[in-house]
């Protein structure tokens, strides 16, 4: 169960698990209360129902036609995905109890907060609390020491067949050097994520603007300005005061990422805090060198200066001088961390890893109070 399917990191991981049961002889049906559907086509050819039960009225009325739902047409498991649907999750469970429930907990918090307390303590109803990266299991294992036994980490899915590796794309300039021409390598970056405070444009730019006093050759290209907020707009006029209009171009956000990275030399990350991130997973296939900021579980997946290079997201300093060491990176090296980077998608990230650790839990529930 989610909102809807709208286009998301989350709605593609559930839809990836509910493909993988179906594939596997499950009974499986999705269910949303929006009735927003971005991956139509993907639906239709898994085979995979989608049940809409329409929101009308407030969310508790929503809750009670869930309940009437499932008491029409029961289910073993409920597999709750993003945390509102987890918490009407766990109201559904209350008024009718007779299956087994997961819920999720999708994103990394550098804090709990009120709401957060309120919604943990919901999560009291579901046999499994499934967490998608490990730095947020950490967190409510120490905050929550009773839900200890109902905690485990099944990180995100990266499609590897979709993206792989491809040709490093290359682009030469001309420059003077001494009455000849010599050609220098420019190195494109590239940043799949929302323009907000989270993800740190600010101090990227900052970053870029001392890259660019020291006569560094880039070309950065962020995806992801969908409005222009206030923080879009101070990041925007940075952007320009610090003359890098030619060196860091802001767009919106587009969906077909993969050429973007196919494009790419380097892929940038610099977020303050990050779970396990569906662009970092894509760029780590996609065989590309990495600079992200040292926070969640990034450091699982980029080893400072095997495929990329980790940074302070707090430090502007600390970002440039990452950077700076990826620019200066050879093609040699560049293709070495592109490998490096593959490796650890593939250990780590695949689809299989993803459905067995899902598979391991539907063997388990039957025996989970």
């Amino acid at each position: 169960m989610i909102s809807s399917l709208r286009l998301g990191g989350a709605e593609r991981q559930l839809l990836g698990l509910a493909s993988a049961l179906k594939q596997q002889g499950h009974d499986v049906r999705i269910l949303t209360y929006h009735n927003v559907n971005f991956y139509q086509s993907q639906l239709a050819e898994s085979g995979v129902e989608n049940v809409v039960i329409e929101k009308r009225g407030s969310d508790l009325m929503l809750v009670c036609r869930i309940a009437s739902y499932l008491k029409k047409n029961p289910c073993d498991l409920l597999i709750a995905f993003l945390p509102g649907t987890s918490i009407k999750a766990c109201l559904v469970h209350l008024l009718f109890p007779h299956f087994k429930l997961i819920v999720s907990e999708r994103n990394f918090s550098r804090s709990l907060r009120i709401h957060d307390y309120f919604r943990l303590a919901c999560f009291r109803r579901a046999s499994k609390i499934v967490c998608n990266n490990y730095a947020q299991e950490k967190l409510l294992r120490e905050a929550f020491g009773g839900l200890s036994e109902k905690l485990t980490t099944i990180n995100n899915f990266v499609d590897l067949n979709s993206f792989v590796p491809t040709a490093e794309h290359k682009e030469s300039v001309e420059e003077m050097n001494g009455g000849g021409a010599a050609k220098t390598r420019r190195k494109k970056l590239v940043v799949t994520a929302r323009v907000c405070r989270r993800k740190n444009l600010h101090s990227l730019i900052e970053a870029l603007g001392q890259l660019k006093q020291k006569g560094a050759d880039f070309q950065l290209d962020w995806y992801g300005l969908s409005k222009q907020s206030a923080y879009a707009k101070k990041c925007l006029s940075r952007i320009h005061k610090l003359g890098l209009d030619d060196k860091l171009k802001i767009h919106p956000p587009v969906s077909d990422v993969l050429a973007l990275y196919k494009e790419c030399d380097i892929f940038c990350l610099p977020s303050f805090y990050e779970g396990t991130s569906n662009s970092l997973a894509e760029a780590l296939a996609c065989g590309k060198c990495v600079v992200c900021s040292a926070v969640g579980d990034n450091k699982l997946y980029v080893k400072d200066g095997e495929n990329g290079f980790l940074c302070n997201p707090s430090s502007v300093k600390s970002i440039a001088q990452a950077l700076e060491k990826a620019l200066n990176l050879s093609e040699e090296e560049l293709q070495k961390a592109g490998v490096f980077s593959r490796q650890m998608a593939c250990e780590h990230l695949s689809p299989e890893l993803f459905i067995q650790r899902y598979q391991k839990l539907l063997k388990e529930y039957e025996s989970v109070d």
